[in-house]
């Protein structure tokens, strides 16, 4: 089977708690594969406690948010002075001009930027330039994680150039956004519990981003 199904991926909102402690440098970071993640489902699903399990494991984390509780608790806001461990930003123009100023930095830190609800950016001002990190993040040396309610409302750019799906439950109303999956795997998405989901590498089948 491609896919498989996780669940209870994480105990309790409250045990997840900042790193701390200065940041080292990793000398292994630069022979890394570069991922770009996508987390899809409806709201309330898991998808941001999925990412925030995920960040534990970076030095660096760059967070665009709007209004999430669960990242307001977790991270620091942005104020134009410092770049925290663990930093929220409400407007993508701040966290646009922090890749494309201090890139070079992500070369020396494991460094993951999270994108929350990413089809709502793609349908701003901003699209272009949320394409342009998503085709360059390679060279930019950072992972990106991004949520989406509906993966019908991404770009053909960064639908093309995600490496891994995530599913939560999705909505059924919406379920012609799956149709590049196989009719087993949609039923299976659309049936699954709060804090399940499926992944699926994206080299597991053939996906036509147009």
């Amino acid at each position: 089977k491609n896919y498989s199904i996780c669940s209870n991926f994480i105990n309790c909102f409250s045990k997840f708690q900042s790193l701390i402690g200065t940041i080292k440098t990793r000398t292994d970071w630069n022979t890394k594969k570069f991922m770009i993640v996508g987390i899809f489902g409806s709201k309330g699903q898991g998808k941001t406690t999925y990412v925030i399990k995920k960040t534990l494991h970076y030095d660096i984390v760059l967070a665009l948010c709007g209004s999430n509780e669960l990242l307001k608790r977790n991270f620091k806001l942005f104020d134009k002075k410092h770049i925290f461990k663990r930093t929220l930003f409400h407007e993508f123009s701040d966290v646009y001009e922090i890749i494309t100023q201090y890139h070079k930095l992500f070369r020396k830190h494991k460094t993951m930027i999270f994108f929350d609800d990413a089809d709502f950016i793609l349908s701003s001002r901003f699209d272009k330039e949320l394409n342009s990190i998503f085709v360059f993040s390679r060279n930019y040396n950072f992972d990106i994680y991004y949520t989406c309610k509906r993966i019908k409302n991404l770009s053909s750019y960064v639908k093309f150039n995600t490496d891994t799906y995530v599913f939560f439950k999705y909505n059924a109303a919406f379920r012609d956004d799956l149709n590049f999956l196989s009719r087993d795997l949609q039923e299976k998405i659309l049936n699954l519990q709060k804090f399940q989901y499926i992944e699926i590498q994206v080299w597991h089948f053939c996906f036509n981003p147009l």
